[in-house]
């Protein structure tokens, strides 16, 4: 993974952290493996609809991405390993902690 693909993940991360907020998923990781399973299967709800197209439009705004290079991104953040997301997620919070005001 490069430079690039990380920044891409810590934005669907940052705007799926947002998202998670709320839901009553017990963990940022159960809500991104169900996202996963229901973008796998096809069968999303409308606020799980909500989330992907917030993401959507955010890696439209910083990167303008063509749709087919975003959705795979979208795809491979969702579905990839439970450690991987939770170093996303510290990643998140620990930039949150030293810099507050940037995340309002």
């Amino acid at each position: 993974m490069n430079k690039l693909d990380t920044y891409i993940h810590l934005t669907i991360c940052e705007v799926a952290m947002k998202e998670f907020k709320n839901t009553n998923y017990s963990s940022f990781v159960n809500f991104c493996k169900g996202l996963g399973y229901s973008l796998n299967h096809g069968n999303l709800s409308s606020r799980e609809k909500a989330c992907i197209v917030e993401i959507i439009n955010m890696l439209d705004k910083i990167y303008t991405m063509d749709a087919k290079t975003t959705g795979r991104y979208i795809s491979d953040f969702f579905n990839m390993e439970a450690e991987r997301i939770r170093g996303f997620e510290f990643c998140i919070m620990e930039t949150k902690e030293f810099f507050p005001m940037a995340f309002d």
